[in-house]
């Protein structure tokens, strides 16, 4: 039966979510859970937030009478294959700038600990071994930014490369060329492969730091990202403009 109202897909990922439009229907869904409606009722959805493909397009394919899909994330990377299944007048939206302050912060904090050597004084620490060592600073340098957006290919010997977008903005091979040529360092907070496999060679790869993709991740992050999902759907029951619309 076609729901008298709209259907909005939200994802079982958001705690308790209040306040919602009154004048449309919500169903949750965990991802791996059976489906909660008929998919092809649905017209905005709002996936998991994870990278497995499986998971997100499991119901786009029924998703006949969609018109929405709100990620909960700034890349749409792994969106981008399910949608080319999909008719082109879907409106895809991201979260620009709801991670933007914490991404930020880690990037800092990459940059900071990779020059001040903080990796290997905790191996020293582990080791119970005592070696104060010089360290180059932050001061008096040069910072250049990439893809600036909300958070903010030749560059220079000892030049230190800080990755928190995605994974595959950097050439895996070329930057271990680089790094066991004692040329680059790197902070990474994302890589490509992701997740990194056991035994992968970045793993030990000299002066590279790594964090397992979690620039977005502090408390505050489910809170924000509810708020944008309320805000969107709002303008959605009321046929205004979305924000963050994505050009496919």
């Amino acid at each position: 039966m076609t729901a008298s109202f709209p259907q909005v897909w939200l994802t079982a990922q958001f705690g308790s979510f209040t306040d919602l439009p009154r004048d449309l229907n919500h169903a949750r869904w965990g991802g791996r859970s059976v489906f909660p409606a008929d998919p092809a009722d649905a017209e905005f959805y709002v996936p998991p937030l994870t990278q497995d493909i499986d998971i997100i397009g499991k119901p786009v394919a029924r998703m006949t009478r969609l018109r929405v899909v709100q990620a909960l994330s700034s890349g749409t990377d792994e969106l981008r294959a399910e949608l080319d299944r999909i008719p082109r007048d879907v409106t895809l939206c991201n979260a620009r700038g709801v991670p933007a302050g914490s991404t930020a912060e880690l990037a800092l904090t990459l940059i900071l600990a990779s020059l001040r050597g903080i990796p290997e004084l905790l191996h020293d620490q582990d080791r119970e071994a005592w070696r104060p060592r010089v360290f180059p600073s932050l001061y008096e340098r040069s910072v250049l930014i990439v893809g600036y957006g909300t958070v903010g290919s030749a560059p220079k010997d000892g030049a230190l490369l800080v990755n928190v977008s995605r994974g595959a903005v950097v050439d895996t091979g070329a930057l271990l060329k680089e790094a066991h040529g004692g040329r680059l360092r790197a902070a990474l907070d994302v890589t490509d492969p992701e997740p990194l496999p056991a035994g992968h060679p970045l793993w030990g790869a000299p002066g590279v730091l790594i964090t397992p993709h979690v620039g977005a991740f502090t408390p505050s992050l489910w809170p924000r990202l509810e708020e944008l999902v309320r805000r969107q759907l709002t303008r959605f029951a009321a046929g205004e403009e979305l924000d963050n619309v994505v050009a496919r």
